[in-house]
Parts: structure tokens; C-alpha cells; sequence
């Protein structure tokens, strides 16, 4: 049974604005924290003239590269980059269905259907005329709240989360 259903239309700008209201500092401080230890480590090498701690900088500093060249593999431009290459166009298009026990997402530029279980959904980011749901494994899905466009059909979309959604936090 459909409970309710919208079109949104995902671009750059819309996904600027969730990047702002996503941003985990914790990952900044994490890898800010890592380049400090592995330069101290090296550092800590160079002056005791001990391999070991120097090779753990080094080691570190391998790694740490690694990690960011894969992050920026994945960043947002890259993204965008892919989508215009194979769509045409630099912006996506949902139609997500909310059912009574999963949520559909349909691509209709590629046809792609994929179902998510209330379960998962952890975050509600309420930004413009937008909702995001996010998922535990960090994917959003884009909700038009023009779609809903009375205001009681608004509410009773956001009873509607709250009640499937349990683990939910919300972000405004």
C-alpha cells in the first residue's frame, strides 16, 4: 500500500547545502589528529636516529595518502563528473514511494529501483524545500516537500517517519 509519493530533483546546489549541514568534524579532527601523530613519529625518528618510529611515521603518512586519494576518488565533483557522463546532465531525478513496510526510490533516467527498510533510516535533515533522509551507511534520500504540499499532508508525512523510524535524529 502507497502511503505517500514524490518527484525531487537532486543538483549541485542542493547537495552543497545538505554537505553544509552533513559535515562530520569528527573525520576532520581524526585525520588532522593522524597527520600530527605520523610527523611526530618521524620527527621523533630523525632525532633519536631510531628506524622504528621513523618507519611508523612513514608507514602512517602511507597510509593517511591512500585515505585521502580514495576520499577525493569519491568526492562530490567526482560524483557529479560520473553523472554527467553517463546521464547528460548534472543532476538526478527521484521518485521516492513510501510504502507501509520499505521505502522505493526510482531512478527514471536508468530505471533502477532500490528499496530501503524503515529500519535504516537514521537521520531526518529538514534544508529548503527538501527533507533528507539518511541512512546508516551514509546515503540520503531526497524527499520534495513541494510534493507534499498542503500543510497537513506535511504533517502527517513527518508522524509518518517518526512512527516507522524509531532510531531517527532530527536536524533542522
Amino acid at each position: 500500500m502507497q502511503c505517500f509519493e514524490t518527484r525531487s530533483i537532486i543538483n549541485e546546489d542542493t547537495m552543497e547545502v545538505l554537505k553544509k549541514h552533513s559535515k562530520k568534524t569528527t573525520s576532520k579532527i581524526v585525520f588532522s589528529f593522524s597527520a600530527l601523530i605520523f610527523s611526530a613519529f618521524i620527527i621523533w625518528g630523525v632525532i633519536a636516529q631510531s628506524n622504528i618510529p621513523r618507519d611508523i611515521g612513514f608507514a602512517g603518512a602511507i597510509v593517511y595518502m591512500s585515505l585521502l586519494y580514495i576520499r577525493d576518488l569519491f568526492s562530490p565533483d567526482q560524483v557529479w563528473e560520473r553523472i554527467e557522463e553517463s546521464y547528460g546532465k548534472r543532476e538526478l531525478e527521484m521518485i521516492v514511494t513510501f510504502l507501509e513496510d520499505k521505502i522505493k526510490v526510482l531512478d527514471p533516467d536508468s530505471c533502477g529501483i532500490m528499496y530501503y527498510n524503515y529500519g535504516i533510516i537514521v537521520g531526518f535533515i529538514e534544508i529548503r524545500d527538501i527533507y533528507f533522509l539518511a541512512t546508516k551507511a551514509g546515503q540520503s534520500i531526497a524527499v520534495n516537500k513541494t510534493s507534499l504540499v498542503q500543510e497537513e499532508i506535511n504533517e502527517d508525512f513527518i508522524h509518518f517517519i517518526k512512527e516507522k523510524c524509531r532510531n531517527i535524529k532530527w536536524t533542522k
